[in-house]
């Protein structure tokens, strides 16, 4: 029951011409959960006049299991003593004509009014709301990782095995008053102790008393979707005393900068996201200073680098990888550069002196995105001496290191290491004016590779006052059948510690965990994470999410933003649990002049069926587990289907619609009768325009583990891709079938196949033959290997096209039944 009568005995203001005077008072909620002071006033009134030279103090309280939303009206010459503190006694600044709401929370929370003999205008509403009934999410820490959130509408609950310490993330674009919306709670609930929120975090170190701290946020989902907050173990965090979170600015013409003061604290900033950071170089470093980068955790195997005053000139520009990047400095005060882009930092561009260490996105850990392309050129008319060696390679199935070396447009040196072709154990020196690293695991699950480079201009390493002097240290190369330690050599400013390893294990992909931390030679579990339903009487525990729909998923204002289902989740999570015997159906729209990449996290058995449908005639494609290859859709919807299965599953995953890029618009004019045309991926969007209708037939790839590529495509029924959507050039190829116009016209685009393919992907003609052809296909052969393929003609004549510039030998049939087999060249 709320009481009444003590705040109407408390509501007495007297009001003069010079402005009202306050004394202190103590406000309960009223009946109908609003409070304004004056009594009288209301927001859309100017606020109130105060008289001068007063001290006022109002202690409003907020029962358990309410919030308080209070939303300040000030108007004075920078009056500095009017206030409001905190439950836990953080007291906060209010600024003039600042109306973003303030979060107080259980048990209370205090307004001070402290003034000179300046009048000035002051007045505020409180209204008091009950928490909603929501969903709640426990994120299990260990004692080396960190687990990060996007804002959403869940009630976030770390528990860690030591306490738990919270980093605050700065916003991209908006007002960083907006993380006021939030507040962390002591324990596992919101009637937990007070200990502040995400925009005090920014500035102070929140550590929970326990092991469990949770987090919950207002509103901020419907604007923001990227990283907010962050948890780690407090041994996690090793001997960081402060910890931020950095968000870049959205607009690359705002500078972004990793700027570390521990003048007094060692302190460290983070960073998350799918994309490198590239640091740019800096002018002075500070002399009794160190920098430590670290990939995922902070101990000695993630050290990408460690910065000072000796070797800073050579050490920039850098990469730093993984989904999470921590900076950390131990003294002084150290700003640098930050951009996403390699061009901007010119990172690609080697000098005498600079070392580098290349490596993949993931490496350290089991992963399916590892494929990396990488090319250093000198300066113009400068040659240096690369100077290589490979300090791991994680080699599963048919993955391969390919290092080139050219010199003045021409080749010099070029070897692709593999299972059968290892790297030399000793450092190889090239000269040479440009090298490329491109490391491919054709689909397969690695841990990626490393490669650490040093650019001299002299063949004597040394002979440069800031290359580093070489050490000895051993590296490992890992096959699934066995492991061979390599000696190598590396300089000692990179002081990561080298993975060796004397048994491996082999793991089945059931065996591979999703997220967690591995080192080379081993695999650790992933992440735990338990989802509940929090309701009027408690927390009920539930195996997973009730999806059913159809949820209709449409873009934001902002192209630059992903969606992500559930919105609890991001990419740098495993995918959410889902509860059983349920049917669901997500509708992604897709407005005319834009598309749609998705990619889908799904880790369920195989009694689960989930499905993609295309626009168009609706064409289905079933949803493998661990394939984060991405389905691109047109306009004007997909839709996905979560079929009704006994069993439990995961499944999440984002979209992000983009407009089609400006490229070269191609019209190729087809002959009737002439012969067919074969199209190599060139990034420009192709019409083809026949004399009747357009026949197209669809190749399948030189490795079929890269299938999934040819999703990166549409086929359109028309002269623009406007038109009706007739598939993509993986559903045509897996179809057998050649796709026909209905007009004489028949557009395709491609998404960055141009950028992997350099063969054939589709074949198009001007479709004069009658013949019901039952199947029609094209097929690439590898390179350097035998081929063998079949022709099913059991239903109908079947149709198998080859395009290449060399010669076919036909080796031998092993049966020939009672058919006919025509070889036709060119028509």
């Amino acid at each position: 029951m709320f009481s009444v009568l003590l705040f109407l005995t408390n509501l007495i203001v007297l009001s003069t011409a010079d402005g009202y005077t306050c004394a202190g008072y103590l406000i309960n909620p009223p009946e109908d959960l609003t409070y304004y002071f004056p009594e009288d006033w209301r927001e859309d009134m100017v606020p109130a006049k105060y008289a001068g030279s007063q001290t006022c103090n109002w202690q409003i309280n907020v029962l358990e299991g309410y919030y308080a939303t209070v939303t300040f009206y000030k108007n004075t010459d920078m009056e500095s003593g009017i206030t409001c503190t905190y439950p836990n006694g953080q007291e906060q600044y209010i600024e003039d004509k600042e109306h973003n709401p303030y979060i107080f929370t259980y048990p209370q929370f205090q307004v001070n009014l402290h003034v000179s003999d300046k009048q000035g205008e002051f007045s505020f509403k409180v209204v008091w709301s009950k928490y909603p009934a929501t969903c709640k999410m426990n994120m299990e820490l260990t004692d080396a990782g960190a687990l990060s959130a996007v804002p959403n509408e869940c009630v976030n609950t770390y528990t860690s095995p030591n306490k738990v310490m919270l980093i605050g993330f700065t916003l991209k674009d908006d007002l960083d008053v907006l993380l006021r919306q939030s507040a962390v709670f002591e324990g596992d609930s919101v009637n937990g102790e007070y200990l502040g929120n995400l925009y005090y975090a920014r500035y102070r170190q929140i550590v929970s008393p326990s092991n469990k701290l949770t987090v919950y946020t207002w509103w901020l989902n419907q604007n923001i979707n990227y990283t907010l907050f962050m948890g780690m173990d407090t041994r996690a965090v090793g001997d960081v005393q402060q910890i931020t979170g950095l968000n870049c600015p959205s607009d690359p013409i705002n500078k972004c900068y990793i700027t570390l003061n521990s003048n007094y604290n060692i302190s460290a900033i983070a960073t998350i996201g799918r994309q490198p950071d590239f640091l740019e170089p800096i002018m002075q470093f500070p002399s009794e200073s160190t920098l430590k980068i670290y990939e995922e955790q902070i101990n000695d195997n993630h050290l990408v680098a460690k910065i000072d005053k000796s070797n800073y000139q050579t050490r920039f520009p850098m990469a730093v990888k993984n989904s999470l990047k921590i900076y950390h400095l131990d003294k002084g005060r150290v700003s640098i550069p930050l951009t996403n882009s390699e061009n901007e930092a010119k990172y690609d561009t080697v000098y005498d002196g600079r070392y580098v260490n290349v490596h993949s996105f993931d490496y350290g850990r089991t992963s399916y995105q590892q494929d990396t392309s990488q090319t250093f050129q000198t300066q113009p008319n400068k040659k240096l001496y690369f100077q290589f060696n490979v300090k791991y390679f994680d080699i599963n199935g048919n993955t391969t290191l390919d290092i080139k070396v050219s010199r003045d447009g021409k080749l010099v040196y070029s070897d692709t290491f593999s299972q059968t072709n290892l790297p030399p154990a000793n450092t190889l020196k090239v000269f040479g004016d440009q090298m490329a690293i491109n490391y491919q695991t054709y689909g397969n699950y690695t841990m990626g590779f490393e490669v650490d480079l040093l650019t001299t201009k002299n063949d004597d390493d040394s002979s440069s006052p800031t290359t580093p002097s070489p050490s000895v240290t051993s590296s490992t190369i890992v096959t699934p059948a066995k492991t061979v330690t390599l000696s190598t050599s590396s300089p000692p400013a990179n002081p990561k510690t080298t993975v060796t390893s004397n048994t491996l294990e082999l793991s089945t992909l059931t065996d591979i965990p999703t997220t967690g931390s591995t080192t080379p030679g081993g695999i650790t579990r992933g992440t735990t994470q338990r989802y509940e339903t929090s309701t009027k009487s408690g927390t009920t525990q539930f195996t997973g999410y009730q999806c059913r729909g159809p949820n209709k998923i449409t873009p934001p204002d902002d192209l630059n933003q992903v969606v992500n289902w559930p919105s609890i989740w991001n990419d740098s999570m495993p995918p959410i649990p889902f509860a059983s015997q349920q049917s669901c159906i997500w509708e992604i729209v897709v407005p005319e002049g834009l598309y749609a990449t998705v990619v889908f996290h799904k880790n369920s058995p195989s009694t689960v069926s989930i499905a993609a449908f295309y626009p168009g005639k609706g064409t289905g494609a079933g949803i493998d587990n661990n394939d984060l290859n991405p389905y691109i859709f047109t306009s004007p919807q997909a839709t996905i289907n979560l079929y009704k299965s006994k069993d439990e599953g995961a499944f999440s995953f984002k979209v992000l619609w983009s407009k089609y890029p400006t490229v070269p618009h191609d019209n190729i004019q087809l002959v009737k009768g002439a012969m067919p045309t074969a199209i190599i991926p060139n990034g420009h969007l192709s019409t083809f325009t026949a004399e009747t209708i357009v026949s197209l037939v669809g190749f399948g790839l030189k490795n079929q583990s890269e299938y999934p590529l040819l999703r990166q495509s549409a086929v359109y029924d028309g002269n623009s891709t406007d038109a009706e959507f007739l598939g993509t050039l993986y559903s045509i190829m897996m179809s057998k079938k050649e796709v026909i116009s209905s007009g004489k016209s028949l557009t395709v685009f491609t998404w960055g196949l141009n950028n992997q393919f350099d063969y054939t992907l589709y074949m198009v003609q001007d479709h004069t033959n009658e013949l019901p052809f039952f199947t029609y296909r094209g097929v690439n052969c590898a390179d350097g290997f035998d081929c063998s393929f079949q022709i099913n003609a059991v239903y109908g004549t079947s149709v198998l096209a080859t395009s290449d510039s060399h010669s076919e030998f036909i080796k031998n049939i092993e049966t020939f039944p009672d058919v006919v087999i025509k070889l036709i060249v060119n028509k």
